[in-house]
């Protein structure tokens, strides 16, 4: 089944992964909670979430068809396990970056 969650946008760069990425890039950032979950030896570069996709099928409780690759962790530990980040760029196809935080369902 889908997750809910929050969708908010951030400024990319170094991902918790090890790649950098740029505002145009299809990635998410997850929440600390669900990423930490993957943790196989310490290294964050090696989790078992990174190069995972995630789609992104309902914004605002409209249908969405958004597929983005996990390349980082979500910074703030007000991050609940289901609030994914975005590039802000990204962020902009679903609302104006006014809007802050939206609902969103995804699955992996």
């Amino acid at each position: 089944g889908a997750t809910s969650g929050q969708l908010t946008y951030y400024k990319p760069g170094m991902g918790a992964c090890g790649n950098w990425n740029g505002e145009g890039d299809a990635i998410v950032a997850i929440s600390h909670i669900v990423y930490d979950e993957g943790n196989r030896d310490g290294n964050p570069n090696n989790n078992a979430h990174c190069g995972r996709q995630i789609k992104i099928t309902s914004v605002h409780g409209l249908p969405a068809d958004q597929v983005v690759t996990v390349q980082d962790r979500c910074k703030c530990e007000g991050c609940a396990a289901g609030d994914l980040d975005v590039p802000e760029q990204l962020f902009q196809t679903f609302a104006p970056s006014s809007a802050g935080r939206i609902p969103v369902e995804w699955y992996w």
